[in-house]
Protein backbone atom coordinates (compact mmCIF):
# COMPACT_ATOMS: atom_id res chain seq x y z
CA UNK A 1 0.00 0.00 0.00
CA UNK A 2 1.87 3.57 -0.81
CA UNK A 3 2.03 6.16 1.57
CA UNK A 4 -0.96 8.20 0.25
CA UNK A 5 -3.46 5.37 0.36
CA UNK A 6 -2.28 4.75 4.12
CA UNK A 7 -2.84 8.30 5.14
CA UNK A 8 -5.59 8.56 3.02
CA UNK A 9 -6.99 5.13 5.17
CA UNK A 10 -5.96 6.80 8.14
CA UNK A 11 -6.96 10.45 8.38
CA UNK A 12 -10.44 10.57 6.25
CA UNK A 13 -12.68 11.29 7.54
CA UNK A 14 -12.09 11.41 11.43
CA UNK A 15 -9.60 14.46 10.51
CA UNK A 16 -9.37 15.73 7.25
CA UNK A 17 -13.16 15.50 5.61
CA UNK A 18 -12.82 15.30 2.34
CA UNK A 19 -9.93 14.28 -0.70
CA UNK A 20 -9.51 17.13 -3.35
CA UNK A 21 -8.98 15.36 -7.16
CA UNK A 22 -4.76 16.04 -7.81
CA UNK A 23 -2.35 16.80 -10.37
CA UNK A 24 0.16 13.87 -11.53
CA UNK A 25 2.22 16.87 -8.82
CA UNK A 26 0.37 15.58 -5.71
CA UNK A 27 -0.31 11.86 -4.84
CA UNK A 28 -2.86 13.02 -2.34
CA UNK A 29 -4.47 16.35 -1.00
CA UNK A 30 -6.70 15.78 1.94
CA UNK A 31 -9.14 18.90 2.94
CA UNK A 32 -11.10 19.87 6.00
CA UNK A 33 -12.11 23.02 7.39
CA UNK A 34 -12.56 24.04 11.07
CA UNK A 35 -14.37 27.28 12.18
CA UNK A 36 -12.78 29.98 9.75
CA UNK A 37 -9.79 28.26 9.15
CA UNK A 38 -8.88 25.96 6.78
CA UNK A 39 -6.17 23.01 6.01
CA UNK A 40 -5.08 20.77 3.96
CA UNK A 41 -2.91 17.38 4.38
CA UNK A 42 -1.16 17.20 1.24
CA UNK A 43 1.56 13.92 -0.10
CA UNK A 44 4.15 14.38 -2.46
CA UNK A 45 7.06 12.53 -3.54
CA UNK A 46 10.56 13.90 -1.97
CA UNK A 47 12.94 14.40 -5.26
CA UNK A 48 16.29 14.46 -3.92
CA UNK A 49 17.67 16.44 -7.38
CA UNK A 50 15.92 19.58 -6.31
CA UNK A 51 16.76 21.48 -2.83
CA UNK A 52 14.21 21.03 -0.09
CA UNK A 53 13.46 24.96 -0.25
CA UNK A 54 12.00 24.81 -4.04
CA UNK A 55 10.19 21.82 -3.04
CA UNK A 56 8.30 23.34 -0.43
CA UNK A 57 7.86 26.56 -2.96
CA UNK A 58 6.21 24.17 -5.42
CA UNK A 59 3.79 22.34 -3.28
CA UNK A 60 2.36 26.06 -2.06
CA UNK A 61 2.21 26.75 -5.98
CA UNK A 62 0.11 23.41 -6.04
CA UNK A 63 -1.74 23.81 -3.41
CA UNK A 64 -2.72 27.50 -4.44
CA UNK A 65 -4.25 26.14 -7.60
CA UNK A 66 -6.11 23.21 -6.15
CA UNK A 67 -7.32 24.70 -3.66
CA UNK A 68 -7.80 28.53 -5.43
CA UNK A 69 -6.18 29.90 -2.49
CA UNK A 70 -6.10 33.87 -1.89
CA UNK A 71 -3.89 35.89 0.73
CA UNK A 72 -6.18 37.59 3.17
CA UNK A 73 -9.31 36.26 1.77
CA UNK A 74 -9.15 32.47 1.14
CA UNK A 75 -5.74 30.86 2.96
CA UNK A 76 -5.25 27.51 3.39
CA UNK A 77 -2.80 25.95 6.28
CA UNK A 78 -1.01 23.13 4.99
CA UNK A 79 0.70 20.40 6.00
CA UNK A 80 3.34 18.39 3.41
CA UNK A 81 4.49 15.20 4.33
CA UNK A 82 7.13 14.22 1.50
CA UNK A 83 7.80 10.45 1.04
CA UNK A 84 9.79 8.28 -1.26
CA UNK A 85 13.44 8.75 -1.20
CA UNK A 86 16.28 9.05 1.40
CA UNK A 87 16.47 12.83 2.75
CA UNK A 88 19.65 13.01 4.46
CA UNK A 89 19.60 16.56 6.50
CA UNK A 90 17.71 17.55 9.67
CA UNK A 91 14.31 19.13 10.74
CA UNK A 92 16.25 22.61 10.40
CA UNK A 93 16.28 22.26 6.44
CA UNK A 94 12.30 21.87 6.72
CA UNK A 95 11.19 25.64 5.71
CA UNK A 96 7.92 25.93 7.51
CA UNK A 97 6.08 29.76 7.33
CA UNK A 98 6.90 31.94 10.34
CA UNK A 99 4.00 34.31 9.40
CA UNK A 100 0.64 34.15 7.89
CA UNK A 101 1.38 36.23 4.90
CA UNK A 102 0.99 33.94 2.39
CA UNK A 103 -2.42 32.01 0.61
CA UNK A 104 -0.73 28.75 1.31
CA UNK A 105 0.64 28.82 4.82
CA UNK A 106 3.12 25.63 5.13
CA UNK A 107 2.29 25.18 8.84
CA UNK A 108 4.34 21.57 8.66
CA UNK A 109 6.96 19.54 6.88
CA UNK A 110 7.08 16.18 7.61
CA UNK A 111 9.53 13.79 5.84
CA UNK A 112 8.88 9.79 6.11
CA UNK A 113 12.23 8.77 4.68
CA UNK A 114 12.70 4.90 3.09
CA UNK A 115 14.40 3.83 6.08
CA UNK A 116 11.33 4.42 7.98
CA UNK A 117 12.92 7.53 9.72
CA UNK A 118 10.93 10.28 10.19
CA UNK A 119 12.05 13.61 10.29
CA UNK A 120 9.81 16.54 10.63
CA UNK A 121 9.27 20.54 11.76
CA UNK A 122 6.44 22.73 12.97
CA UNK A 123 5.39 26.17 13.30
CA UNK A 124 4.78 27.63 16.33
CA UNK A 125 4.32 30.56 18.76
CA UNK A 126 5.39 30.21 21.99
CA UNK A 127 4.14 26.98 22.94
CA UNK A 128 1.04 26.96 20.31
CA UNK A 129 1.64 24.21 17.28
CA UNK A 130 -0.52 25.14 14.58
CA UNK A 131 -3.00 23.54 12.65
CA UNK A 132 -2.65 20.01 14.80
CA UNK A 133 0.51 19.58 13.54
CA UNK A 134 1.45 17.94 16.66
CA UNK A 135 -1.41 15.05 16.37
CA UNK A 136 -1.08 14.64 12.77
CA UNK A 137 3.16 14.31 13.31
CA UNK A 138 2.29 11.70 15.94
CA UNK A 139 -0.23 9.64 13.91
CA UNK A 140 2.23 9.55 10.83
CA UNK A 141 5.06 8.16 12.94
CA UNK A 142 2.82 5.04 12.37
CA UNK A 143 3.24 5.40 8.72
CA UNK A 144 5.60 2.80 6.94
CA UNK A 145 7.26 2.93 3.27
Amino acid sequence: MSVASQIEKLFCPSVYEKVIPTTEDIDLCLFKKQGAGKYVLVVVQYDSKLSMSLQIKKVRQYVQRLTKALWLVNEIGAYVVFAGANFIGNSLELTIDKTGFHAVIIQGVHIINESGEHIYNHSKWFNHVFGGATNIATELRAIAI
